[in-house]
């Protein structure tokens, strides 16, 4: 951004946020002679999350903006490591340890890595970290039996949905696929992205 562009703001930081800003310049500083000034720093982090497409929207404390701005971090890392398609797959899951039926939900992105889904029920609910058992099935599939995948994952994050009201996201990153599932995954993700 231009400096001519830049407004002036007053923020109030505690000394461990200073310091912290001033090590990231000084670590700057003596590993490539260039001198990041703390306007820099600041403008870097605000210019890092506008980048991870984090809203205002539902935060309700300092702390769920927090979390908000780390799933975002995360998921943007995700992203770019990688490449994730656009699906629309049947998923169902429910706790490891659980004997209740799976719950049925839409994949809305996915990868190898993990996925996202979306839930309309917030009892449904997982807890973040908890241990679950998945099935993920393509609804257009013409085999039968229908391919399914199942895996263990580890949910996340688990927040509102920006784009629609009353619907609930998790992401889920997959722990565990044995290799026969994770080539029918590949192939789901292939296929699908041809279309």
């Amino acid at each position: 951004m231009p400096d001519h562009d830049r407004k002036r703001v007053i923020a109030f930081l505690t000394r461990q946020e200073m310091e912290f800003l001033d090590k990231i310049g000084m670590d700057a500083l003596f590993s490539t002679g260039f001198k990041l000034s703390r306007i820099d720093l600041i403008s870097a982090v605000v210019t890092a999350v506008m980048e991870s497409k984090v809203t205002g929207e539902g935060v309700a404390s300092k702390d769920d903006l927090i979390k908000r701005i780390l799933n975002g971090i995360y998921r943007e890392i995700e992203r770019r490591k990688f490449p994730r398609l656009k699906k629309t797959l049947n998923v169902k899951y429910r706790g490891l340890e659980s004997m209740q039926p799976q719950k049925e939900h839409e994949v809305t992105d996915m990868s190898v890595a993990g996925l996202r889904i979306s839930c309309t029920r917030e009892e449904d609910l997982p807890q973040i970290n908890q241990l679950i058992e998945v099935t993920i099935q393509d609804p257009d599939s013409k085999e039968e039996p229908v391919k399914a995948v199942k895996a263990i994952g580890r949910v996340i994050w688990v927040e509102k949905s920006p784009q629609k009201e009353n619907f609930f996201e998790i992401g889920i990153s997959l722990t565990y696929v044995n290799n026969k599932d994770k080539t029918t995954l590949e192939e789901f993700l292939s296929v699908r992205s041809l279309l």
